[in-house]
């Protein structure tokens, strides 16, 4: 219960996070799941095509600061954590969902994409912190 919980209120909070990261991830998929996730995804987006979800011009920059907004609401709960991860010294749950969307944006993107530059130096590089941390696990 606690872990949907979480999901509940991490979801919305970063959920500009998908017209970046769908189209994207769609281009490296292998083409027999290209057509199963355009399919989907594009329902999901009421209709409209990939090429046509990500936000350009002004309203990009208005997009990503409600990603970035998304993240500091984030920040401020480990802010709250008696160690590195939300939970104290060992990773939870929690810990590994957000790391899971940021491996996302890392992999997609690319190390050197401005989207991973900008996202892992946010909240004085916390999440690139995070997922530096978390690599024991993999």
């Amino acid at each position: 219960a606690l872990q949907h919980a979480f999901n509940d209120s991490f979801v919305p909070h970063l959920f500009a996070i998908w017209q970046y990261l769908i189209p994207a991830l769609h281009a490296v998929l292998n083409p027999a799941s290209q057509d199963y996730f355009r399919r989907t995804r594009e329902k999901v987006f009421g209709g409209k095509k990939l090429e046509d979800i990500t936000p350009t011009g002004d309203v990009d920059r208005e997009e990503w600061d409600k990603l970035k907004a998304g993240f500091d609401v984030i920040n401020a709960w480990w802010e709250k954590a008696e160690g590195p991860f939300l939970l104290g010294e060992k990773p939870a749950f929690v810990d590994f969902a957000v790391a899971a969307l940021l491996q996302n944006v890392k992999q997609v993107f690319g190390i050197r994409s401005s989207q991973w530059k900008d996202i892992s130096s946010w909240n004085g590089g916390r999440w690139g912190e995070l997922v530096t941390r978390l690599q024991e696990y993999e």
